[in-house]
C-alpha cells in the first residue's frame, strides 16, 4: 500500500481549481488518512446489486470546495456505515483471465496488481497500457465506459489528485465491471471519418429530437433502456458519433481541449436543462452523471497521449448520446436560466453543496464550476452556470430514477422520485 504520508497534488494541469484552504496540511493529512481507511476496509460495491462505493468521491469533492475538518469527517462516517468489507485476495488470480475480469471477488487482487504496475510503469503508461492497448477481447475500453461512468470517475479522481492508490483502484474498478456493449464501442473507434457535417456535441445531440429513426426505439416501460438503444440503432448512433469529429491536436475548433469543453457544456445542459419551471424540481439521476464524469476530461487529455485522449472523448460523447436517447430525449431549455428567480451567489452555492446530505450535490456543483471555467466562448453564460448550480443545491430537489424525457416519469410512481438528501446512489 502507498505510504500514508504521500501528498495530494493540487496543481494538476486541467484539474479543478481547489479552494485555498484545501492546501491546509491538516486537512490534506486527514483526507489522505481517510482515503487509506476506505482502501483498507471497504469493497468496490456496497451491495449485491453493484451499487458503487464512492465514499471518497464526496470526500474529495467537499475537500476541493473548501470543507472544514469536521465536515470531512462527517462525510466519511456517514458513508462508511453502509459499506461492505473488503474481501481477501484470491489465490487463483490472473489479471487477464476472463474468469477474473468482470468479477468483483477479484477486486483486491486487481488493486494490488495495479499498484505494482504503477510502481513499475507510472500512472500515465499504466492507464494507456491497460485501458487502450490490450487485446480487444478483454474489453477494457468498454469496461472503462461502463457502470454509469463510475470507473471513469474514480480513475479521474486519481488523475486529478495525482494519487497512485486511487489510480490503482480506478483501474481495478475498470477491471471488475462487465464490458457493457463491447462490440459497439470497439466498432466506434474503427469508424472511418465520412464527409458528414461537423457539429458541436450539444448541437449534435439536439438533432436527435427531430430524427424519426429514433422515435419509439425505447419505451418508458423498458428496463435496460441503454442496451435497448444500442441494440436497436447502432448504425444511427455511429453516424451521430462520426458527425462529432475529434482532432488529436490539443488546440483548434475540434482539438482535444475544445472538444472536452464541449462535452462539459453538453453535460451541464443534460443535467439541468430538463427542469420545468413552476413544477417540482426533478432532475434525471443518470443524466446528472454525465455531468459529474465530465469534470475529469481535461485532466485525462493533459495526461494521456493525444491518440488515447481522443478515445476518451469519443467514448464519453457516445455514452452521453446513448443515455440522452435512452432517457427519452427530454427537451432541454437553457433560456429559462437567463432569469432564474432563485439565483444564489457562488459562495452560497458552495456552502450549500458542502452541507448537503446528498453526496452527488457537491460533485455536480464542482463540475458546473469547472465547466464554467473552461467555457471560454461563453456558449453558456456565467449566469446560466450559476443558475444551474443554484437549482442543484435547492432544498426541494428530487432525482428521478425513471428517465425524465418520458411523460410517465412525471406522472407515474414507478421508481418513485426521491429527495436528493436521501443520498440516492447509482
Amino acid at each position: 500500500m502507498q505510504a500514508i504520508n504521500s501528498k495530494l497534488d493540487l496543481d494538476v494541469k486541467g484539474a479543478f481549481k481547489h479552494a485555498q484552504n484545501a492546501f491546509n496540511k491538516q486537512s490534506m493529512d486527514l483526507v489522505i488518512k481517510l482515503i487509506h481507511e476506505d482502501a483498507e476496509h471497504h469493497h468496490v460495491f456496497f451491495n449485491d446489486e453493484g451499487f458503487h462505493n464512492h465514499l471518497v468521491h464526496q470526500l474529495l469533492a467537499d475537500y476541493s470546495l473548501g470543507a472544514d475538518m469536521p465536515r470531512l469527517k462527517k462525510a466519511y462516517n456517514d458513508n462508511a456505515v453502509f459499506q461492505r468489507p473488503k474481501r481477501p485476495a484470491k489465490s487463483d488470480f490472473a489479471w487477464n483471465s476472463l474468469a477474473c475480469l468482470g468479477n468483483e471477488d477479484y477486486y483486491t487482487n486487481y488493486v494490488n496488481f495495479f499498484l505494482e504496475e504503477i510502481q513499475k510503469m507510472g500512472i500515465k503508461r499504466s492507464i494507456e497500457h491497460y485501458i487502450f492497448e490490450q487485446d480487444s477481447r478483454l474489453g477494457f475500453y468498454a469496461r472503462f465506459l461502463a457502470g454509469v461512468y463510475h470507473p471513469m470517475i474514480h480513475l479521474g479522481y486519481g488523475i486529478e489528485f495525482n494519487y497512485p492508490l486511487m489510480v490503482a483502484e480506478g483501474l481495478a474498478w475498470v477491471a471488475v465491471h462487465k464490458p457493457r456493449s463491447h462490440e459497439f464501442y470497439e466498432a466506434l473507434n474503427k469508424d472511418k471519418n465520412k464527409l458528414l457535417p461537423v457539429t458541436t456535441a450539444l448541437e449534435n445531440i439536439l438533432f436527435t429530437r427531430q430524427d424519426p429513426r429514433i422515435d419509439n426505439v425505447v419505451r418508458w416501460s423498458d428496463d435496460d433502456k441503454y442496451t435497448k438503444v444500442i441494440n436497436a440503432i447502432p448504425d444511427v448512433l455511429h453516424e451521430y458519433c462520426q458527425r462529432w469529429t475529434v482532432s488529436e491536436s490539443l488546440d483548434g475548433p475540434t482539438g482535444l481541449r475544445a472538444r472536452a469543453s464541449e462535452l462539459q457544456i453538453l453535460a451541464a445542459t443534460l443535467h439541468a436543462g430538463s427542469y420545468c419551471p413552476g413544477k417540482e424540481i426533478i432532475l434525471d439521476f443518470f443524466l446528472m452523471h454525465t455531468l459529474t464524469s465530465s469534470l475529469f476530461l481535461h485532466s485525462y487529455i493533459e495526461l494521456l497521449e493525444s491518440h488515447y485522449a481522443a478515445l476518451v472523448l469519443r467514448g464519453k460523447f457516445a455514452a452521453d448520446l446513448i443515455y440522452y436517447i435512452a432517457h427519452g430525449r427530454p427537451y432541454l431549455n437553457i433560456e429559462q436560466f437567463r432569469a432564474y428567480p432563485q439565483l444564489l451567489s457562488f459562495e452560497q452555492i458552495i456552502a450549500k453543496a458542502i452541507a448537503s446530505e446528498d453526496d452527488h450535490v457537491p460533485k455536480a456543483v464542482r463540475a458546473l464550476i469547472h465547466a464554467c471555467h473552461y467555457d471560454e466562448s461563453q456558449v453558456l453564460s456565467l449566469e446560466i452556470y450559476q443558475a444551474m448550480a443554484s437549482l442543484t443545491v435547492d432544498d426541494n430537489l428530487y432525482w428521478s430514477l425513471d428517465a425524465i424525457g418520458f411523460d410517465e416519469a412525471r406522472r407515474n410512481k414507478k421508481n418513485k422520485k426521491q429527495l436528493a438528501n436521501t443520498r440516492i446512489i447509482s
